[in-house]
């Protein structure tokens, strides 16, 4: 089960960078800079728990794989705290699963010091239940962006794209939460991102509109789903878009704030590979260990190299990770 997770959290790691514009040219120089500036690890995602409170269609986890429930502990995440100053990119606060659902959330982002805050961001579907205090300590932290998954406001559709979700909960977190980073003298910014499928194709230039202008979001992306090899064949064949469907959804867009991300050609012909990338596309990265993913249980793997550590066991993880890093690239030079 580790393995086969790795490679898809792999394959994710890979396709975050595509999409950020890394690539190529691109990524080695951020590569290069970052290492010459201390700070070697181009991108580093933070699992806080293991788990979700909802059980999307097109979720790329499998959980019946992914085990018991496991909320990363303080201790844990003082020890992640140690690398955030290593990395040159963003930090994913929570990659793979829902932050919100963790106990103690809010505490464990303002454990982040002020200065690390802006390179760090979360994405939350908002269904769970979240009071007014914490929407307020939100909005005092420096981070760089706090994304919202937002594909429906339709009663009948929420609930088939968000399973488990409350549409009337879902609204009252995302307007109570625009509204304080609103007030806020100096809040993170608010983001969205939008999973483009048949039942909701037609809201989404409606939904991209109301975003902007009811709660203040100033970046959103709508996005192809991610292929998963254990999605029923009869629910993509009913849900995913084809590419006229994505031609006509560009035309709908096209004078709206938003950015497009169709799946690359041919994406969905292998259902057996859960994140493939664009064609031409493996092979042409720096073969450098410039990524890592800490669980939350501890466990860190360092990305490409497939290595695994225990956060737990490293008196001093960010001398180690230096240091392994330096000795893997200087194998590629």
């Amino acid at each position: 089960m580790l393995g086969r997770l790795g490679r898809r959290i792999r394959r994710l790691l890979a396709n975050v960078a595509t999409e950020a514009g890394l690539k190529g040219p691109i990524r080695r120089l951020v590569t290069l800079v970052g290492a010459r500036t201390g700070r070697p690890i181009e991108f580093m995602a933070l699992d806080i728990t293991n788990t979700c409170n909802l059980r999307c269609p097109f979720c790329f986890n499998d959980f019946a794989a992914v085990g018991p429930r496991a909320f990363m502990s303080r201790q844990t995440f003082e020890k992640a705290l140690a690398l955030l100053p290593l990395v040159s990119g963003r930090v994913f606060f929570s990659c793979l699963f829902e932050p919100t659902i963790h106990p103690a959330f809010v505490d464990l982002l303002e454990m982040i010091p002020p200065k690390l805050q802006p390179k760090v961001f979360f994405t939350t579907n908002l269904a769970a239940p979240l009071d007014d205090e914490a929407l307020c300590r939100l909005s005092r932290l420096r981070l760089a962006f706090i994304n919202v998954s937002v594909d429906s406001f339709d009663p009948a559709v929420y609930p088939v794209l968000r399973r488990g979700g409350q549409l009337e909960r879902y609204l009252s977190n995302f307007e109570r939460l625009a509204e304080t980073l609103a007030k806020a003298p100096n809040p993170p910014p608010l983001h969205a991102v939008t999973m483009a499928l048949r039942p909701n194709r037609a809201e989404i230039p409606r939904l991209v509109e109301r975003c902007a202008r009811d709660f203040g979001v100033v970046a959103h992306e709508v996005r192809y789903a991610y292929a998963n090899p254990f999605t029923p064949p009869e629910w993509k064949r009913e849900n995913l878009l084809t590419s006229e469907d994505w031609l006509e959804l560009q035309e709908a867009c096209r004078h709206l704030p938003c950015t497009l991300c169709p799946p690359p050609a041919g994406y969905y012909a292998e259902d057996h590979a859960p994140y493939s990338t664009p064609p031409g596309e493996p092979g042409h990265e720096p073969p450098l260990a410039t990524c890592l993913k800490v669980a939350s249980d501890g466990r860190v793997e360092l990305f490409p190299a497939g290595e695994f550590y225990d956060l737990q066991s490293l008196t001093n993880s960010r001398a180690f990770f230096t240091d392994r890093i330096a000795r893997l690239r200087a194998q590629h030079t």
